[in-house]
């Protein structure tokens, strides 16, 4: 008869109509792993005398993987959890697979990754279940889009803990460029990959989004889509630039279950879209575009009037124009400003080419602050005029005027009759308050990709990035991403190349920048902008 201890130490809790049996955490004194390698980097603190290879007599099959999304009844409810173990008892009979899965659920009955006082993985506190694995069932989302198709044979574990952008420079910027560099596309998934490389790779400013801690109004799944988030797509592309499309589908699978955007696991979508579900449906990001209406979002979409004249318009003309004809002005200075171009998708265009400066100048459309008169540029502008602006060239902008160049100004006959408004001067030092550009997200014949700026300092090098490069097998073959270096990007983005590119040289041909540059000028879609001012995105 074994003891009482014996007895509870074997013990199996049955729940559920399913029958499925929780392994309690104290029961199993000793355990194999499905690999003689540690399967994730959560094991690999683990005492190695743990695990050996599969026990004799081995011949259970599972399709589960390290990552799995799955489905498992627990009273008579469905649950869903992601597998971050998979091992086996020594010194069960029935040698059966044993999955350690983080949950979506808190139970006191649950662990937090620990096994026989052996920690297997990490998780929050009461997440952590081992169930036998036949009695998980592949999420179907996930079993729909990924059961037949393969992704390569690149590793890409969960990556835990905080890890910061790559250090990238002129020397060692062919070390971050190759094929199977960057996020996996698969299933129309470019526009999302483009928008999580721009956000994540070099930059910090959005880290924010990965590091709050759940408020009491936050969905359940918070940190479910914070950890997928992080884990699986933002710590490997910081750690190794290299993100698998099965670790970003968890997410979109995420994102389609919780947001009101649907589809967005297969269908064709816009970074708009994505940027909605997650920064304001799901992780409920502080906009930081916030109006003097009152009005708030997380991005800008320009607004303008098409002049015939303007062929090659810059951003910062484009946003000036948008603000004083909507008559509206932003409240406080943004951290991060993710401006739309003036377009529909591939469908139509605006512009066939616009400029997007480096350097972007917010003062003239933030209420209340100081700036310099934009003719003589000594004075403090205290008028501004609409009027002007709309007959300004890209090159030569005039809005805001000191009293003297005011008057000057509105002598020509062809501007007397301006409306000139008198602006609430406040009596402080005048200073440019300016952004910095550090990608933009481009679209031709429906396809996303990326030119990302590798750091922060004015003469770090830029960066091409397509999920979709290329491609290895048929349909259920892979997608290949690729980075490429576009090391002079900032000398064709400078005031100086704007010059020459909208100018004619001496024998009236137009100047002719590498075709990268001109899917830049050409294509651009979405550009994102940092304050050095303001560190990080709230």
């Amino acid at each position: 008869m074994p003891s009482p201890r014996q007895q509870q130490e074997r013990e199996s809790t049955e729940m559920g109509k399913s029958g499925s049996t929780i392994v309690r955490v104290h029961q199993r004194p000793q355990l194999y792993c499905q690999n003689f390698e540690p399967v994730s980097p959560m094991v690999s603190a683990m005492d190695s005398n743990l695990f050996s290879d599969k026990p004799k007599g081995y011949h259970h099959k599972t399709d589960l993987e390290v990552g799995h999304l799955v489905k498992i009844q627990i009273e008579g409810q469905m649950h869903s959890g992601v597998v971050r173990w998979l091992g086996w008892n020594a010194d069960s009979d029935d040698q059966k697979l044993i999955a350690g899965l983080e949950m979506d659920m808190s139970n006191d009955c649950f662990s937090d990754g620990t096994f026989a006082n052996k920690r297997l993985f990490t998780c929050p506190s009461s997440r952590g279940l081992f169930v036998y694995a036949d009695q998980c069932k592949k999420d179907p989302l996930y079993l729909d889009s990924t059961s037949t198709i393969s992704f390569g044979d690149i590793d890409c574990p969960f990556i835990p803990g905080q890890k910061p952008p790559m250090e990238i420079n002129n020397s060692n910027v062919k070390s971050i460029c190759g094929r199977n560099k960057g996020i996996q596309g698969h299933h129309n998934s470019c526009y999302l990959d483009a928008t999580l490389f721009s956000m994540f790779a070099f930059s910090e400013v959005f880290d924010g989004l990965i590091e709050r801690p759940k408020r009491p109004s936050d969905v359940s799944e918070y940190e479910e889509v914070q950890k997928v988030l992080k884990e699986a797509i933002v710590n490997p592309l910081r750690t190794s630039l290299y993100v698998r499309a099965d670790n970003v589908l968890h997410l979109r699978h995420l994102l389609d279950k919780l947001g009101s955007v649907t589809g967005l696991t297969c269908e064709e979508k816009d970074p708009e879209e994505f940027l909605n579900s997650l920064l304001q449906q799901i992780l409920k990001g502080e906009p930081y575009l916030k109006l003097n209406s009152g009005q708030e979002s997380f991005y800008y979409q320009l607004f303008v009037e098409k002049k015939e004249r303007i062929t090659f318009p810059t951003i910062q003309y484009l946003l000036q124009q948008s603000f004083y004809s909507s008559n509206i002005k932003l409240s406080e200075e943004p951290s991060c400003l993710i401006v739309l171009m003036p377009r529909f998708g591939k469908q139509y265009k605006m512009y066939s080419k616009i400029f997007p400066n480096l350097d972007l100048d917010v003062s003239e459309i933030i209420e209340n602050v100081p700036r310099s008169c934009s003719c003589c540029g000594i004075e403090q502008a205290t008028y501004e005029c609409i009027e002007c602006l709309n007959e300004s060239e890209p090159r030569d902008v005039h809005c805001a005027f000191c009293e003297r160049c005011k008057i000057v100004f509105h002598q020509h006959r062809d501007r007397t009759k301006h409306k000139v408004t008198k602006l609430n001067v406040i009596d402080r030092k005048v200073r440019p308050i300016e952004m910095k550009l550090f990608a933009v997200v481009c679209i031709e014949t429906s396809h996303y990709v990326a030119f990302v700026k590798c750091g922060k300092l004015p003469e770090s090098p830029w960066c091409f990035f397509d999920s979709m490069a290329d491609r290895i097998g048929g349909q259920n073959g892979f997608n290949v991403p690729e980075v490429v270096a576009c090391e002079d990007l900032s000398n064709w983005l400078s005031n100086e190349s704007y010059e020459q590119l909208v100018s004619q040289d001496g024998d009236g041909q137009q100047l002719s920048p590498p075709n990268y540059v001109n899917r830049l000028l050409s294509d651009a879609y979405l550009c994102m902008y940092y304050s050095e001012n303001i560190s990080r995105y709230k």
